[in-house]
């Protein structure tokens, strides 16, 4: 607020002026949310790193082989991340599929089991193609279950096992995630970490949900989007 004087100096009112700073705190909000992302990020990178690499270095029995176990496994991660990072032409429902599920599937959950595990990794049901729209959300989600999975869930065992299933119901697709075989969960997490925060986020901007069941056996979790983003292949 600011004083209004005539010519003498005398004040005779005041002038008043209001900025809106709507816009100004919400790009500051998802600034703020982007930096915890890549934060979120960059420490699951480096510890599924220093895994695989644990991994690799079991498995090897050269320097030779470790190097290019290590490489092949990292360069399959590399790849399942970028499938997580926003893409500019996620603007509309309308956008060409550019993956499918399955292929999706594969991609993130490839640098974690080699060939001889895949059968740790069982996917039913029907594939999907997928819009653009839709393919960092379910990127983002399936990651994070896979992610800890691998650090403390079923895939973190030799025996541990993960069911991918898929089902056509209606207008929604539902898929189902179940672990067996994993350490036997005592009790619920007591708080829901930022990587889970953030893809439940990105599945409820498209309509969808998540839903987690901390069983003993293993954690069964479901996600539900609309049909239209996921597509059957004929």
């Amino acid at each position: 607020m600011s004083p209004l004087q005539d010519e003498s100096g005398r004040v005779i009112g005041a002038s008043k002026i209001a900025r809106d700073i709507t816009d100004r705190h919400r790009a500051f909000e998802q600034q703020q949310l982007l930096l915890k992302e890549m934060e979120h990020r960059i420490k699951n990178v480096f510890s599924i790193a220093s895994g695989l690499i644990s991994l690799c270095a079991k498995r090897a029995q050269t320097p030779e082989e470790l190097s290019k176990m290590a490489r092949e496994r990292l360069d399959a991660l590399a790849r399942a991340h970028a499938l997580t990072a926003p893409r500019p032409d996620s603007g509309t429902e309308n956008d060409p599929p550019t993956i499918t599920l399955h292929e999706l599937l594969q991609t993130i959950v490839s640098p974690h089991l080699d060939a001889t595990e895949r059968r740790r990794f069982d996917v039913l049901g029907e594939d999907l193609s997928l819009s653009s729209k839709a393919l960092t959300p379910i990127a983002l989600a399936v990651n994070e279950l896979t992610t800890n999975a691998v650090k403390y869930g079923a895939l973190s065992s030799p025996d541990g096992a993960v069911t991918f299933e898929v089902q056509s119901q209606d207008d929604l697709v539902i898929m189902r995630w179940t672990e067996r075989g994993g350490p036997l969960i005592v009790a619920p997490p007591d708080h829901a970490g930022f990587g889970t925060r953030l893809s439940e986020m990105a599945v409820g901007q498209l309509g969808g949900t998540i839903g987690r069941d901390w069983n003993k056996e293993g954690l069964s979790a479901k996600i539900v989007l609309k049909r239209s983003l996921c597509d059957p292949l004929q």
